[in-house]
């Protein structure tokens, strides 16, 4: 890797995210702070081999490729790309696939299920039932 690590995740991470847009979408700010995490991480060699400026017309490959994810799709990419340990930058096709992988060896959360009712409030609502009816017969 780089000598001078930049070891803050871009704007979209879900942790870091601090713009006013919703979280998971692009805004101007967020893809100049994606860019300057890809240079943090690679350094000048990375500037060199992609561009200065993420909004310049050389970079138009990668604005595309990054609107068709979203930020913190492309976090986990930066964070797949910073546990690789390449010195090198990774193109466009390794920088797809490292998010692809990142994103299909992430945890999914736990299905959240109700628990069941408690048997006693069961047995509870149980015998009121059988009152109202009770009532309900009486009247008719």
């Amino acid at each position: 890797m780089a000598e001078n690590q930049h070891t803050t995740p871009p704007p979209g991470d879900p942790q870091t995210g601090t713009t006013s847009a919703p979280r998971d979408e692009w805004t101007a700010d967020r893809l100049t702070g994606f860019w300057a995490a890809m240079g943090g991480l690679y350094g000048s060699r990375w500037y060199q081999e992609h561009g200065e400026d993420i909004h310049s017309p050389a970079c138009a490959v990668w604005r595309a490729e990054l609107a068709s994810m979203t930020p913190s799709e492309a976090a986990a990419g930066w964070r797949a790309c910073k546990a690789s340990g390449d010195s090198r930058p990774c193109t466009i096709p390794q920088f797809v696939r490292r998010v692809s992988e990142a994103l299909k060896s992430q945890v999914q959360p736990p299905v959240h299920r109700v628990l069941p009712e408690p048997k006693a409030k069961r047995q509870e609502r149980a015998a009121k039932a059988t009152e109202y009816l009770e009532k309900m017969r009486e009247i008719l």
